[in-house]
């Protein structure tokens, strides 16, 4: 929009002529004259012309109405009728402010009436069409002084109907160069905004699809602005990115009467979308999405696929430049207040959580509360990685690990087992770049060998043996088998292992057979092995 801005149009110079010219003639005839008051009312004459060009300038080059000036000249001529001795002089003046009041109210009429403003834009085209050698390449023919004085005309005078004449030229340069002129237009009559869709929609050259994508930036009404976002499906990526762009422009307005055919076009399977919808956000220069934009996405993540995703990209692009601009520092608190809340989806969840992180702005308060048990399994994973990134020793982190695990999930298990590989050089010999799909007999073997790590945990460390001949083991850690895990760069050691060695320390593995039947702990009652407290007189 900054290159194609219209500045405030001028009046032309000669408004000040006109307005000027009753005044040196009834100076002159003083001067002819020898009457002194003849030069105050040419003095007096001035101030007034010079008081209606101001007030034409003020008015952005729109005078109040042509009569103002036209009376200056009726003033001018009911003056010399107060000349005692009307001689040859008197005669000649009176008839130049007659002949030069009726030649400016022409002129006048002749501007107003459009004559001229066609005229003009019709040289321009014409001389538009009678260039014989364009540019090799398209795009360079804006650059063209044919048609950058097409535009510059178009500009100043308003008149087009020379310009749709163009649009349907089988010539791509000159469709291109009425398209350039009518860029960023937002004053269209009836029909005007459809015949230049219809004429280039389907032209097979981009710059030509580009350009009238700027042609139509400034359009209203539901039918064209769903004409406008349709060419969201373009196969040409920067007429894309010029669309999102575009729609970005007077968004507030604009998206109750667009939202439904983006909804589609974010449906759509078959559409070419990689990353965000939008990818020009400026919130310094206004392009931003409004509330109602951001309600709309917030519900579509919880559609299914393709839907959510796009969604989700399209808002997490934009929160993050809002965080980069640092417009809204409510939006901090608001981003924290979606995370946490059970009704926003939890893929989205997870990608707030994300971005947070990427802005340094996740507490460990905040992360504690990420980890409980009532939070969604991808946010608890999240929660996990990022507390064995702060301290690989974290109990906490590792027993959200573990309870995930026991969940049975393949794909839930691939991702702790990159973790657990990651953060705490368990090797399960995965690949990070290429992880196993969860439908593979390897991730169902990763599941099967967590699930097992899971169970082998002893939580309790007051339970742990008391044998010197053990390493005591920190709360929410496991020693893994050989089966199961083996640390990178060690090799299982079983020299410490004693036959009173409990099973949960048993590098052996775990089996079956030393569980007790649930039916016969049932059956059994109160255990007998039950510790009391230790009276006050004992030894502590």
């Amino acid at each position: 929009m900054n290159n194609y801005r219209v500045g405030r149009r001028r009046p032309p110079w000669g408004w000040t002529a006109g307005a000027l010219v009753p005044a040196v003639i009834l100076g002159a005839l003083g001067g002819w004259t020898g009457l002194w008051w003849l030069g105050a009312a040419a003095v007096l004459l001035a101030v007034l012309g010079g008081m209606a060009a101001g007030l034409t300038m003020k008015g952005a080059g729109r005078p109040f109405h042509p009569g103002l000036i036209a009376l200056l000249y009726l003033a001018a001529v009911a003056v010399t009728w107060w000349v005692p001795t009307p001689d040859v002089g008197v005669s000649l003046a009176r008839g130049l402010l007659l002949v030069a009041g009726v030649a400016w109210w022409s002129i006048q009429e002749l501007f107003s009436s459009g004559a001229e403003s066609l005229r003009q834009v019709w040289t321009a085209a014409k001389a538009v069409q009678r260039r014989g050698q364009w540019p090799a390449h398209l795009e360079e023919c804006v650059q063209v002084p044919e048609v950058q004085r097409l535009r510059q005309v178009v500009q100043r005078y308003g008149e087009i109907r020379p310009v749709l004449l163009l649009v349907t030229s089988p010539r791509p340069p000159l469709q291109l160069a009425a398209l350039h002129a009518l860029a960023f237009r937002t004053c269209w009559y009836a029909g005007e905004a459809e015949h230049v869709l219809q004429a280039t929609a389907h032209s097979p050259h981009v710059a030509i699809r580009l350009a009238l994508v700027q042609t139509l930036a400034g359009v209203k009404g539901a039918e064209l602005l769903a004409a406008l976002t349709g060419f969201l499906r373009d196969p040409a990526a920067e007429v894309r990115q010029q669309v999102a762009a575009v729609l970005l422009w007077r968004a507030e307005e604009r998206w109750p009467l667009i939202r439904e055919a983006i909804r589609d076009i974010l449906a759509d399977p078959l559409y070419p979308l990689d990353g965000s919808l939008f990818t020009t956000f400026d919130p310094a220069a206004g392009l931003r999405l409004p509330g109602a934009a951001i309600a709309d996405l917030i519900t579509w993540a919880a559609e299914p696929p393709p839907l959510a995703p796009r969604a989700i990209v399209t808002l997490i692009t934009y929160f993050r430049a809002e965080l980069q601009a640092g417009l809204q520092p409510e939006l901090t608190a608001e981003l924290v207040e979606w995370m946490v809340h059970p009704d926003t989806p939890p893929a989205l969840r997870v990608e707030l959580a994300a971005l947070l992180r990427d802005f340094d702005l996740l507490s460990p308060e905040l992360l504690d509360r990420l980890s409980n048990v009532d939070q969604p399994a991808p946010i608890r994973l999240f929660a996990a990685e990022m507390l064995l990134r702060i301290n690989p020793h974290d109990p906490d982190g590792i027993d959200v690990l573990r309870g995930l695990a026991r969940q049975s999930n393949r794909e839930l298990a691939v991702q702790v087992a990159l973790i657990l590989q990651t953060y705490l050089g368990l090797d399960f010999g995965l690949d990070p770049q290429t992880p196993p799909a969860p439908s593979s007999k390897a991730a169902a073997e990763l599941t099967r060998r967590l699930l097992k790590w899971a169970s082998q945990c002893n939580p309790d460390p007051l339970h742990l043996p008391s044998s010197s001949a053990e390493v005591m083991i920190p709360p929410g850690f496991c020693r893994p088998t050989p089966e199961i895990v083996t640390p990178i760069g060690s090799t299982p050691n079983h020299s410490h292992q004693t036959p009173d060695t409990p099973a949960a320390f048993n590098t052996d593995g775990l089996e079956e057979s030393r569980f007790i039947p649930l039916e016969q702990v049932l059956d059994s009652g109160p255990t007998p092995r039950s510790v009391s407290p230790p009276s006050p007189s004992s030894p502590s």
